[in-house]
């Protein structure tokens, strides 16, 4: 018997050394001679399900064992000296080994390491010489006890699952595939620096773009060919800069700013509520202590006589445990007044947290919108919910654990000892970070299995987007086959993270159960040595069952912490987004006499580098009316528009200055000065909601017969009670259910209504009827475009009566009877004057652009008759009026 105590000491330290090489790194990949190209690819499938059943199968068997013999302690009150001792070692030490190396060959990928052969060698080995002995033991023995035989079976199932064990890892699957050409052309790259870059032509990088990029949209900040709507020069493909990673301290030192908008600081009703909460908190983790203690008075009470000879009554013991489980747990009653008090708190640090992210996007540059990821801004205020979320967790899920845990290694330590308090201690200290270590590298493949799903989803997207080039390509098989390996793939990291949810639930079942094997030892040991009774047990199995609880939601609440944290991070950036355009503090309200615009020699670059503006200069005068064009493709849109951010201060100029009745628009309120300008832009983007609402935004407070004249006055009265609901029609998302004339002239009502000093039209024109008209090459809806644009034009006259007026021109018909027209190009002014002074230039610019629009439309005109059938009628234009 003492060498059988002896090998059972020794056998966990026999294979302890292989265990702990497998923390070692795996061998290097061999190196592959350049030049040389392999016919055929070896792949190595280790047999992972198999090798992790045999180690759960050997861990098992030991936890079993240890549970034997616990029970046979506990019924017998016999530890049996240093029999029992060696027996829970080897029991206890040995279930820790083999579940912990469980978990290391699935997080290390350690199927084949020889370590992992080695250890189930000697471990097969150690426990054939451990068999030996015990049954010859057993044999000596007149009747041997079912704890024995037991301990024998065991023993036996390891005997033969170990060398098993040994011929799966040693044995993996081999499988010989050959390179496809297909494969081989793969590896290089079409270009070498968008390759070398990893963002070029033919990558998707896998992030939260992605699924934008994959579905044919540019990048945000440039045009749709790449072109940087800034209107700086790409310099080639870069790498996306590596992420920050944020310390906790800096996180926190970020998170102590917004502290004011979550806490009720000005509601005493609110602190008091929050207070309470902290003191049910408190009581709760009293209660916790209270309740195994009172069901052990229970259990004791059941098994003791008084002095009389009769039972001491557990009635009060029992009630008193009835009434405080009724208060314990999640759905207790101390829970339930806790979240019906910390409800108007969460309700006011919401409420704040999100009217503050709203104010503080409206008070942002324009600068900031252009470059925003509008997606990733709706998430980022979609999760500004997340720092509340943070913070209540921590509040109410990781404090407590804490405090539960702290509470509980000092109720065992003062009740059953030092030794079993520093267990319970290794235990939750174990179980919390194998909890984190893991979650952590859970983290990292739920990534990757996102990536693969970006991935997976923008090839069915750009499938779908682009149906008709699959079709005149018959690729219908060539994309087939690329979209399953996209699922395949994403089914490969699916399936790890799978098994990564899985090996962690074991690792902390394991870990639990070595706790409560080890604890249950300790215990047993007290009660067999007659220093406790069997209440105490129960009063252990009890607390220790209620401290797991919360340990089970430990890598939950550990995942929404980092989640939250991520969220909040990107929302506490934004926050720290500054606004670059700010009123001076000796700005005053614009005061409009005459309506002078004055552009004095006014430079601008949105990057430092590309001049969107170079010494423009003009004036325009009081109640007249100035057109901005200029050549296609010669950045007429990119400067014009400039123009007018600049007018709008969207952006502050380099140098020079702008002018509005002789006051710099610098000095000036950007309030006053916006609320001067009125603008019809190029886009009518209206407001998901009724005709009525969206012609009203021009002037808030205006009564529905001012609505009604603004509509008259922009020629849309009559064609907006055509329509059933009237003013009342929702005209949809963007104004979808409005043609674009329809949507033009609301935009016009609303103008007029505002009626501001100075008007700015921008490229008012009727571009999607004309665009619609050219594809159905039809004279009605031809007819109709030119009617529609008659409306407008006249609308636009009236509006502009007496007022000075800055106009961007993209049809030249609309702009004959503006006082002065500058032409531009680059940036730069490079013909100004009236229409027919213009047209007088032979060689001019502006009269070249004239030519070439009246050649276009007279050959639409022709192509639309002759698609009728019809004879075509020339109809000579007055030379005085259009052509030279």
């Amino acid at each position: 018997m003492y060498v059988l105590n002896i090998l059972r000491l020794v056998s966990p330290a026999v294979v302890l050394p292989f265990a702990l090489s497998l923390f070692t790194p795996p061998p290097a990949a061999p190196i592959e001679l350049p030049g040389i190209r392999p016919i055929v690819t070896q792949r190595i499938i280790p047999r992972r399900l198999f090798i992790l059943l045999l180690l759960t199968v050997v861990s098992t068997t030991y936890l079993v064992d240890g549970a034997v013999f616990v029970a046979q302690t506990t019924i017998q009150k016999d530890w049996s000296g240093q029999t029992g001792t060696a027996w829970a070692v080897y029991s206890l030490a040995n279930v820790i080994l083999w579940a912990g190396t469980s978990v290391l060959v699935s997080w290390k990928s350690a199927y084949g390491r020889n370590g992992l052969v080695l250890q189930a060698l000697f471990g097969w080995i150690s426990e054939c010489v451990v068999l030996g002995f015990q049954a010859r033991d057993v044999s000596h023995s007149y009747r041997p006890s079912v704890y024995i035989i037991l301990h024998l079976v065991f023993i036996a199932l390891r005997v033969i699952s170990l060398p098993i064990l040994v011929w799966a890892v040693s044995s993996p699957i081999v499988t010989y595939q050959p390179v496809t050409p297909a494969e081989e052309t793969e590896t290089d790259p079409l270009l070498a620096s968008a390759a070398t870059n990893g963002d070029g032509y033919g990558a998707l990088e896998p992030n939260s773009q992605s699924s934008a990029q994959a579905k044919g949209t540019p990048p945000n900040g440039t045009s749709g060919d790449g072109t940087p709507v800034n209107g700086s020069k790409p310099d080639g493909p870069k790498s996306p800069p590596p992420p920050h990673e944020q310390t906790w301290k800096q996180w926190f030192a970020r998170f102590m700013k917004i502290v004011p908008y979550l806490w009720p600081r000005n509601s005493r009703k609110l602190q008091l509520l929050a207070l309470a909460c902290l003191v049910l908190l408190i009581l709760g983790r009293g209660v916790n202590v209270l309740v195994p203690q009172l069901l052990g008075r229970v259990v004791r009470a059941l098994g003791t006589y008084d002095g009389d000879g009769e039972r001491i009554s557990p009635w009060g013991y029992l009630a008193a445990y009835i009434v405080l489980r009724l208060c314990q747990g999640g759905s207790g009653m101390l829970a339930v007044m806790q979240n019906m008090l910390w409800a108007p708190v969460m309700q006011y640090s919401d409420r704040e947290m999100s009217n503050m992210c709203f104010n503080h996007l409206l008070d942002l540059s324009l600068s900031f919108h252009t470059k925003r990821k509008t997606g990733e801004v709706l998430r980022i205020l979609d999760r500004g919910s997340a720092i509340n979320s943070f913070f209540q967790t921590l509040l109410f899920s990781v404090l407590p654990v804490l405090f539960d845990i702290t509470i509980a290694i000092a109720v065992f330590y003062f009740v059953y000892g030092p030794l079993l308090a520093a267990i319970i201690g290794i235990v939750m200290f174990s179980y919390i970070f194998v909890s984190i270590t893991l979650t952590t590298w859970r983290t990292k493949l739920r990534r990757e299995m996102n990536d693969r799903d970006v991935i997976t989803r923008g090839i069915h997207t750009d499938v779908l987007m682009n149906w008709e080039t699959v079709k005149y390509f018959t690729s219908e098989a060539r994309e087939s086959a690329r979209y399953r390996k996209a699922i395949q793939e994403y089914q490969v990291k699916e399936y790890q993270v799978v098994g990564s949810l899985n090996l962690l639930n074991l690792t902390q079942n394991f870990i639990i159960t070595a706790g409560l094997l080890a604890g249950s030892l300790v215990v047993s040991y007290r009660i067999s040595q007659g220093r406790a009774d069997a209440s105490e047990f129960v009063v252990f199995i009890t607390y220790l069952g209620q401290l797991y609880a919360p340990l089970h939601m430990l890598g939950m609440i550990y995942r929404q912490l980092n989640s939250g944290m991520v969220d909040a991070e990107k929302l506490l950036r934004l926050l720290e987004e500054e606004t670059e355009i700010v009123d001076r503090p000796s700005a005053t309200d614009l005061v409009i006499t005459d309506g002078v615009i004055e552009f004095r020699d006014v430079h601008f670059s949105y990057d430092g580098k590309v001049k969107a503006l170079d010494g423009v200069s003009f004036k325009v005068e009081k109640g007249s009316s100035i057109a901005l064009v200029g050549e296609s493709g010669s950045g007429k849109s990119y400067a014009i528009s400039t123009i007018l951010r600049l007018l709008f201060r969207f952006y502050e100029i380099g140098s020079g200055a702008i002018l509005i009745d002789g006051q710099d628009i610098r000095d000036v309120t950007q309030v006053s000065l916006r609320r001067a300008l009125g603008v019809v832009p190029q886009e009518s983007v209206l407001w998901n909601d009724t005709i009525e609402f969206n012609i009203g935004y021009g002037r808030e407070g205006a009564s529905k017969e001012e609505i009604i004249q603004a509509a008259k006055a922009a020629r849309l009265h009559d064609r907006i009670m055509s329509f059933p609901e009237q003013y009342n029609t929702v005209v949809g998302e963007r104004g979808v259910r409005l043609s674009g004339g329809e949507k033009q002239r609301v935009a016009l009502a609303r103008t007029i209504l505002k009626e501001p000093s100075i008007l700015v039209l921008d490229e008012v024109g009727l571009r999607e009827e004309s665009d619609r008209a050219l594809v159905d090459s039809s004279q009605a809806t031809s007819a109709l475009d030119t009617e529609n644009e008659r409306f407008v034009q006249q609308a636009l006259e009236k509006l502009a009566e007496g007022r000075s007026s800055l106009m961007i021109a993209h049809r030249l018909s609309t702009i004959v009877s503006c006082d002065q027209i500058i032409v531009m190009r680059n940036g730069k002014i490079i013909e100004r004057g009236n229409h027919k002074e213009l047209l007088a230039r032979d060689d001019g610019v502006f009269a070249g652009m004239w030519n070439q629009q009246i050649t276009i439309d007279d050959k639409m005109a022709e192509e639309a008759t002759a698609a009728k059938g019809e004879k075509l009628v020339n109809v000579k234009i007055p030379d005085e009026l259009y052509r030279k």
